[in-house]
């Protein structure tokens, strides 16, 4: 038997409920049809997201690492979330040594904006909370590319970002971006 009633939806908007016996099963049914609807509807949404390398290689900046760290690649979700220090550790165990560069550097706003996904000025805000609730402190800042590689040359669990074209030498190599 089936049975009708009227219920308020988003924004209160009628909307008909059908329910036939318990109403699991039109109701799972709905759920389960919305959640195609949405996944059609999120395709472009995906899509772009599976150009995330190239948006990240078209960016103005390259990921270092000492040649010591075993890691050869990284996603952007996991590279954002170190940076933001949700992820502190290597697969190994030992701790992430982050180096940032300095607030004013065009390179940090386009890393803030491709890997964050974030304006420098809202990063700024996440770390004024982070700061304010106990809960982290930023990464140290340096003042140019030169001074982030020998960072990150000098500790081998380091890892940075500079601008394209900086000078590597021994002791430091660029680190692939993946989706």
């Amino acid at each position: 038997m089936k049975r009708e009633r009227m219920l308020n939806g988003p924004g209160g908007h009628r909307t008909t409920a059908v329910s036939s016996g318990s109403g699991r099963s039109v109701l799972r049914r709905a759920a389960i049809g919305s959640f195609c609807a949405l996944a059609v509807l999120g395709m472009p949404v995906m899509a772009a997201r599976s150009n995330m390398p190239d948006r990240v290689q078209a960016a103005q900046f390259v990921v270092v690492v000492n040649v010591e760290n075993p890691i050869d690649s990284i996603t952007v979700d996991q590279l954002s979330r170190m940076f933001l220090k949700k992820i502190r550790q290597w697969e190994g165990g030992r701790a992430i040594q982050l180096v940032e560069q300095r607030t004013t550097a065009q390179v940090r706003r386009s890393f803030a904006e491709r890997v964050h996904r974030r304006s420098a000025s809202a990063l700024a805000a996440y770390w004024q909370q982070q700061i304010f609730s106990g809960r982290a402190v930023p990464p140290p800042e340096r003042s140019t590319d030169r001074e982030i590689v020998d960072y990150v040359r000098a500790t081998t669990d380091g890892i940075g970002y500079v601008s394209p074209g900086t000078p590597l030498g021994a002791g430091v190599r660029p680190l692939r971006i993946t989706p």
